[in-house]
């Protein structure tokens, strides 16, 4: 896990998310961030470990046996929780997907992932692409 000026990321990190009237589900999604205005800097360390709320970015690889059914499903489930953005990268067709409250875009090698829920990032998706490929 890296902690940073606007809050935590890791690769695989279980969360209970608990979208309204639904029963609390683990997710864990490939790549999480969560902002230090979910949980503080200064937050337990289980609270930490496998935090009671929804990644802030919930970032989602597609691989080739995921069935579009299940995903739809996270990505349902982590934004009616409180995410405010899921990213869904297609390595394939080297294609990702932005879903958040005003609903999904979809960017290709020639965009740059950027969203107000990820501050002062930004990411050329050839370059991604182009190592992904490597």
């Amino acid at each position: 896990m890296i902690s940073g000026g606007h809050g935590r990321v890791a690769a695989e990190w279980r969360f209970r998310v608990t979208p309204p009237a639904r029963p609390t589900r683990p997710l864990v999604p490939d790549v999480g961030f969560l902002s230090y205005e979910v949980l503080e800097r200064d937050a337990s360390f289980e609270d930490v470990e496998l935090p009671l709320a929804a990644p802030s970015v919930a970032v989602e690889i597609l691989s080739p046996d995921d069935r579009r059914v299940d995903v739809e499903d996270k990505i349902s489930t982590y934004l009616a929780a409180g995410s405010a953005l899921v990213i869904l990268i297609d390595p394939r067709a080297q294609r990702v997907e932005l879903h958040d409250v005003h609903g999904r875009r979809e960017l290709g090698t020639g965009d740059i992932l950027a969203h107000d829920a990820l501050p002062g990032f930004a990411l050329e998706l050839a370059a991604l692409f182009r190592r992904a490929t490597q």
